[in-house]
């Protein structure tokens, strides 16, 4: 409901003329807005390169409320497989012409499809971390080079839980295979949180409520140690999205809660800091 989003164009020459650095973001639809016109968004867009330095395609995500709203879509394994061949296809041909891939696929289409993560390098610098990519060959290197840096065993370890959500769980189980691995003794396992509070087809870590890590992990046997990403909470203050705090949730599951970083080198830390 932009009434000035047919001026976009407009702004992005205005930027391009002025030589200052964007970078985009396609929010993909079924059957809306992508196969053959996701092919034409992208290279029109390259018009504006290399001002316009990359752009991020990521899946449309839909909640539960949708109430009166257009009948979208969600991308289910085969669709997103599909967008992965067609982008990468791209990917190649503007890396031979202009030396960038240009265009990023969000880690979201590759855990819905159940392909294998991008090599590290082929993300070219992280230009677009914060629309989701790159961040599982980013947090994979992290944790690699953390545990190399582990010079000598550590005694009397105990154990942790990590909560997530559920499309990062299995990344995260097989983070903390490796950090077990070279930390004998040390026990730890991953709990993915379904979203119930937005709606089962949410599985982003980043939109885990307090309410439902209560609701899910209440008559579990679990650790003490409880590590949470800090994207499940706002930025200003210990806060869940369902305005559950952190000290809510400690005291209703008797548990002490550590927010990590959503970076592995700060992960392997805070597990050798508190499960000991």
């Amino acid at each position: 409901n932009n009434k000035k989003a047919d001026k976009l164009l407009d702004y992005m020459e205005k930027l391009k003329r002025g030589n200052i650095e964007m970078k985009g973001q396609i929010v993909l639809c079924p059957e809306i807005n992508d196969g053959r016109n996701l092919d034409k968004t992208i290279h029109d867009l390259f018009h504006y390169f290399p001002q316009l330095c990359c752009i991020a395609v990521v899946p449309v995500g839909l909640t539960k409320y949708r109430e009166g709203l257009y009948p979208l879509k969600q991308y289910d394994k085969k669709m997103a497989a599909d967008v992965i061949d067609q982008v990468e296809a791209i990917q190649e041909y503007y890396l031979e012409k202009a030396g960038t891939r240009f265009v990023f696929l969000s880690d979201e289409f590759y855990l819905l499809a159940g392909r294998e993560i991008q090599p590290y390098d082929n993300y070219e610098n992280f230009p677009q971390i914060e629309n989701g990519v790159g961040i599982v060959a980013l947090f994979n290197k992290e944790i690699e080079d953390s545990i190399k840096n582990i010079q000598k065993p550590i005694e009397e370890l105990t154990d942790g839980t990590l909560i997530t959500g559920e499309y990062a769980a299995p990344i995260i189980e097989k983070a903390c295979k490796m950090i077990m691995n070279k930390l004998p003794g040390l026990k730890l396992n991953v709990i993915g949180i379904k979203n119930e509070f937005f709606g089962t087809s949410i599985k982003v870590s980043g939109l885990v409520t307090g309410r439902d890590i209560v609701s899910q992990l209440k008559g579990r046997t679990f650790s003490k140690n409880l590590f949470i990403p800090e994207n499940m909470l706002r930025r200003e203050e210990p806060t869940f999205l369902d305005d559950s705090t952190v000290k809510d949730i400690e005291e209703e599951l008797g548990v002490n809660i550590i927010i990590c970083k959503q970076d592995g080198s700060d992960l392997v830390q805070n597990v050798i800091k508190y499960c000991r």
